[in-house]
């Protein structure tokens, strides 16, 4: 006995317990089962539509299906895509295709790897890694390039999702005529920047639709147009282009964006200065203060954990929650003592959790007492800052 959710009429869903025949029933079709039906929540699915683009005819495209919910009960082992006859998958590979599952317990989709596959024609079977879970519960989204669309229309492509139950339904795809579509991809930027210092953004301009044509296209750095240049090009070809520009000493990100008419990309680089870690006393063998800090951390969203590693140079197993000290500056409100939480110390590797996770606005300090040096020479070390949003690695060097 499997459990189903259909679409009801008014955009209720409705809850019910099926036997085998109508498992297989498609989410959109009126099926008459006897047992428990309830409704248990309003609008939670929705029409289904097919975003190509670009969404001319005969060109190669990249379609997404997003699912507001997955009426699905049980792990999903395959993914079964049923397109138009004259839709082409025959260039595709699973390089080219993204599954990421809403999972039970999760607010976030999480992207699922794929075991094997198989493209052809008008139809693609995608199997997911059997050793992952894949228990949906919630929003997912499949993304799939490198489609040839089909001719001009309106048509009604299928997803049919296989494993512990069957569930499938149709989705809208529209398809217009001849047109350009002019793609935008940032193809080269630096992870990380230092304050001041001029940043390279190379990008890159596809005419991927089927007719010649001209657009503006636009960079913005941090919601500022800085660049605006009109491009012709014909069908299938591209221009490389490059924009820099400076980075301002108060910020710890740059937000770069390059957007056309059809498409946009952008960028997130770290500001971040060097690192500098003083050993005090930088004496060997002898038990010492090791500070590890920088004027600027690029670091977006809420700083959670700090670990820092030493291959050789110092031991840090000693080091226990009282002998460290992060301090770290705050919008508003200056350098300021954070909570330490948490103290994961071996031998080589220091890991500190943080009791409330704060968005870092410039300098950031770790102190870190009781480490016993070793012998005198100079020493590879390296930072590393993690959060829910973003991580990052520096590296640095001391001596003993």
């Amino acid at each position: 006995m499997n459990r189903r959710t259909f679409v009801l009429g008014g955009g209720a869903v409705g809850l019910a317990s099926l036997g085998a025949t109508a498992t297989a029933a498609s989410l959109g079709e009126s099926v008459s089962v006897s047992g428990e039906f309830r409704v248990i929540e309003e609008a939670a699915v929705t029409e289904m539509a097919v975003d190509a683009a670009p969404n001319n005819e005969r060109a190669v495209s990249t379609h997404t299906w997003a699912f507001p919910y997955v009426p699905f009960d049980g792990e999903i082992a395959d993914i079964v895509f049923e397109y138009p006859p004259e839709t082409e998958f025959d260039g595709v590979s699973s390089d080219d295709v993204t599954v990421e599952l809403t999972l039970e317990g999760d607010e976030e989709p999480t992207e699922i790897g794929i075991q094997n596959d198989d493209y052809s024609g008008s139809r693609a079977t995608v199997a997911l890694n059997r050793n992952e879970e894949t228990t949906v519960d919630g929003e997912a989204t499949v993304t799939i390039d490198g489609i040839v669309n089909p001719a001009e229309g309106e048509y009604a492509p299928t997803v049919t999702l296989e494993g512990d139950d069957t569930a499938s339904t149709d989705a809208t795809l529209t398809i217009e005529g001849d047109a350009p579509y002019f793609d935008v991809e940032i193809v080269d930027a630096p992870d990380t920047v230092e304050p001041g210092d001029s940043l390279a953004v190379d990008y890159e301009v596809t005419n991927a639709g089927t007719v010649a044509g001209e657009q503006d296209v636009v960079v913005t750095v941090d919601g500022t147009v800085e660049a605006d240049e009109r491009l012709e090009l014909e069908p299938g070809s591209t221009e490389v282009l490059t924009h820099q520009t400076t980075t301002d000493e108060t910020q710890s990100t740059v937000e770069v964006t390059v957007e056309s008419d059809d498409a946009t990309d952008s960028v997130s680089v770290s500001v971040t200065a060097e690192w500098t870690i003083d050993v005090d006393p930088a004496h060997p063998n002898e038990t010492a203060t090791h500070t590890a800090s920088t004027p600027m951390v690029g670091f977006e969203g809420h700083l959670t954990s700090i670990s820092l590693s030493y291959p050789d140079g110092a031991e840090l197993d000693a080091v226990s929650e009282s002998d460290v000290t992060v301090e770290m500056e705050l919008a508003d409100q200056g350098l300021t003592t954070m909570e330490v939480a948490t103290v994961d110390a071996s031998e080589t590797h220091l890991e500190v959790g943080l009791e409330d996770g704060e968005e870092p606005a410039g300098e950031l300090e770790l102190e870190v007492e009781n480490v016993e040096n070793e012998s005198r020479d100079t020493y590879d070390a390296e930072i590393s800052l993690s959060g829910p949003d973003d991580s990052l690695t520096a590296e640095s060097s001391f001596e003993i």
